[in-house]
């Protein structure tokens, strides 16, 4: 039996189905090995997919914003956040960004430490050349997912190291024995 990042439980069941579910429906694996790896990938972090805590982007599976959160929740270690900061049209400016960018910082907080991890996340709402133009809606949201992201790699990055990882070849053969299975 391999071992798994998240206790054997009920829960583990439940992510098992609800990530077979989620790598079928994507249909973006058309062999048995990637669609394994896949669901492998979704039990061993306990991250819902259809809790938007997972993504498929370009074939590979990412943490998404409300996953990383998850993972620093779960770990104990997480010591809360300040709310989001927009910079100003003037502070903006001071730091040489362009005119249309939305900034946000964001600091987070790990036990044991001191000080506070600092992301900074930026969107454009008009700029075509940018490549971070987004929607104009949007671009708040996405400078502040940027900024969470950025000083989530800061502060928790040995938990995505855990979590991102390699999955052993007898993880992926459980997960096809137990397709076939309910086949």
């Amino acid at each position: 039996m391999s071992q798994s990042l998240v206790p054997a439980s009920s829960i583990t069941i439940l992510a098992h189905e609800e990530a077979t579910r989620f790598v079928d429906m994507a249909k973006l694996y058309n062999n048995d090995v990637a669609k394994a790896t896949a669901i492998a990938y979704i039990q061993r972090t306990g991250l819902n997919p259809l809790a938007n805590e997972v993504c498929i982007y370009q074939g590979k599976l990412y943490p998404m914003v409300d996953g990383l959160r998850h993972l620093a929740l779960r770990s104990g270690v997480f010591d809360g956040s300040d709310r989001p900061q927009f910079l100003t049209a003037s502070e903006r400016e001071a730091e040489g960004y362009l005119p249309d960018d939305i900034v946000c910082r964001l600091t987070l907080y790990r036990k044991g430490i001191s000080r506070g991890f600092v992301g900074t996340g930026k969107a454009n709402r008009d700029h075509p050349a940018n490549k971070s133009a987004v929607e104009p809606e949007y671009a708040p949201r996405m400078a502040e997912n940027r900024a969470f992201r950025h000083a989530w790699r800061q502060a928790f990055q040995d938990l995505l190291t855990e979590y991102v990882v390699d999955i052993p070849p007898d993880e992926i053969d459980e997960v096809l024995e137990s397709r076939a299975q309910s086949s």
